[in-house]
C-alpha cells in the first residue's frame, strides 16, 4: 500500500501531507472516485491530497486514523469533512455523524415491545461486550424489514462476540411486537424500543420533528457501544449491512473469530 504514496515533509510530528497518485491507496479504503469510476469522493484531478492526523507509521499499522479529504492543492484549504477509520479501512464514523465517538452514550428509559421499560445500561448488563444500537424510521417500510431480516440472520455472529442488537423507532410496543413476530424474532434476541416524539433520537441528533408535538421521523443511524457505555463507532444516513458492522466490531475490539 505504501508504494503508491509520495511524501512531503511533515509539518508537525502528528501531521503528514500525502499525495495519493490516481487514488490507488484511498480506493483501497473505499473513499476515492474519479470521473471514470465509482467510489466515495469525487476528484477534480488525478492527484489527491489529504491530511492525516496520525503518523504514517500508525496508518501502516492499520490503527485508527482520521482522514480529512478534499484538500485544495493550490491553496491548501480543507474542503471536506472528517472520516474516521480503523484497521483495514473500516469506516468508524461518517462525516456527518457529529463528534460522539469516544463519548458516553446518552442513557434512555424506553418501553420495549414486551411492554417493559428498560434503560440503555440495563441492556448493556445483558451483553458482556456491548450493543449495536440502530435507529430507524418505522416498522412498515421494506427497508426496515430487510434491515432486521439481515440482523436476524447474523444474530449468532453478534452474540458470539458478546454483542446484543437493539432498535429504536417511533412505533408503539404493540406495533414493534408485531414487527418482531413478522420477522420471527423471538424473546430478547432483538429489543425494539418506542421513542415517542423522538425524545431520545433528538438527543442523539438522529430525529427531525416539527410542531408542538415534535412529530417527525428517525434517521437511519447505527452506534456500536461498548460495555462501559462508550460510543466506539457511529454512522448516520448510511445503510450499514450487519456483515460490515460485525467486521467493524472485530476491527475495533481486535476480536479474532
Amino acid at each position: 500500500m505504501a508504494s503508491h504514496l509520495e511524501f512531503s515533509n511533515a509539518v508537525a510530528p502528528d501531521v503528514m501531507f500525502l499525495t495519493d497518485i490516481d487514488g490507488q491507496v484511498s480506493a483501497q479504503y473505499g473513499i476515492y472516485k474519479s470521473r471514470l469510476n465509482r467510489g466515495y469522493f469525487v476528484t477534480d484531478s488525478k492527484r489527491k491530497l489529504f491530511y492525516h492526523y496520525v503518523s504514517l507509521a500508525t496508518v501502516l499499522k492499520n490503527q485508527t486514523a482520521t482522514l480529512l479529504m478534499e484538500v485544495d492543492k493550490m491553496t491548501g484549504q480543507y474542503n471536506g469533512k472528517p472520516e474516521t477509520y480503523s484497521a483495514g479501512g473500516i469506516l468508524m464514523q461518517h462525516a456527518d455523524a457529529g463528534n460522539d465517538v469516544g463519548k458516553h452514550a446518552i442513557d434512555f428509559n424506553l418501553q420495549a415491545q414486551c411492554g417493559a421499560n428498560l434503560t440503555l445500561y440495563n441492556m448493556l448488563k445483558l451483553h458482556p461486550n456491548g450493543i449495536v444500537l440502530t435507529f430507524f424510521k418505522d416498522t412498515g417500510s421494506q427497508e426496515a424489514i430487510n434491515m432486521f431480516e439481515r440482523y436476524r440472520n447474523n444474530l449468532e455472529a453478534f452474540q458470539s462476540r458478546g454483542f446484543g442488537v437493539i432498535g429504536i423507532n417511533d412505533s408503539p410496543p404493540e406495533t414493534n411486537m408485531a414487527f418482531a413476530k413478522l420477522l420471527d424474532i423471538k424473546g430478547r434476541d432483538i429489543i425494539f424500543f418506542y421513542d415517542k416524539n423522538g425524545k431520545v433520537g433528538s438527543k442523539y441528533n438522529v430525529y427531525k420533528g416539527w410542531g408542538f408535538f415534535n412529530s417527525g421521523s428517525h434517521k437511519t443511524a447505527y452506534l456500536i457501544i461498548d460495555s462501559q457505555g462508550i460510543i466506539r463507532a457511529r454512522w448516520i444516513d448510511k445503510m450499514m449491512p450487519p456483515e460490515i458492522l460485525i467486521n467493524s466490531i472485530d476491527s475495533i475490539f481486535n476480536m479474532v473469530q
